[in-house]
């Protein structure tokens, strides 16, 4: 049924569909191509066969020519999309490592602990974690919650305000280690929205990026 939909969509066919549909028109209508040795040559209706011919060849020149332009940006869009889409999938897996790890270590966690396990996260050069200054971090919390939070205009709806409550979720918590107020509450609640993109938007998520 899946493939059935998705020949049904495609422009060529129904191209194809509306030649089929002139060449029987034209049959029903008493057009016909015959040749008859012992008949005189009617140029007058040679001429009109070869107009019509002409009319039903150009009809295919214009259709591919529409058609071919059509398909080739189509396709670039859906390329551009799909980059679009894995760079914000890629860094929600990292938002959903995350959470696991601050999910882990609830109980016993704070302001520098949080800092940290986010650099570990993600900063691709773990090396002298410790030394990074203050303004580092803040920009690379500010890189990863503007990457997700352009998932509200990549993904449908459903997936969209799921992540769109992540990225909340995320300001939030980072929020809460500048006043170093509730800082564990904010961290499970982090914790508990990254679960729900783990279990629920993370496989959707993956259906969307499958180019068709």
């Amino acid at each position: 049924m899946i493939l059935l939909k998705k020949i049904i969509k495609k422009p060529i066919l129904w191209i194809a569909v509306a030649l089929l549909a002139i060449f029987i028109f034209l049959y029903i209508t008493g057009f016909r191509i015959t040749y008859a040795p012992n008949l005189k040559n009617d140029w007058d209706a040679i001429s009109g066969s070869a107009a019509w011919a002409s009319v039903l060849l150009s009809f295919a020149a214009i259709c591919a020519a529409i058609y071919v332009p059509y398909k080739v940006a189509n396709d670039q869009n859906k390329i551009s999309l799909f980059e679009k889409r894995y760079a914000v999938y890629i860094q929600l897996e990292k938002c959903v490592i995350y959470g696991d790890i601050l999910k882990f270590n609830l109980g016993n966690i704070g302001p520098k602990t949080i800092d940290f396990l986010f650099l570990k996260t993600f900063l691709d050069d773990t090396i002298g974690l410790k030394d990074i200054a203050q303004d580092r971090i803040d920009k690379l919390f500010y890189d990863v919650w503007n990457k997700i939070k352009q998932s509200e205009f990549l993904f449908d709806k459903k997936s969209s305000d799921e992540i769109v409550a992540l990225s909340k979720a995320l300001f939030d918590l980072m929020a809460s280690l500048d006043r170093e107020n509730n800082v564990e509450e904010k961290a499970e609640i982090y914790a508990t929205q990254s679960e729900i993109i783990k279990e629920k938007i993370m496989p959707h998520i993956r259906e969307q990026l499958k180019l068709d």
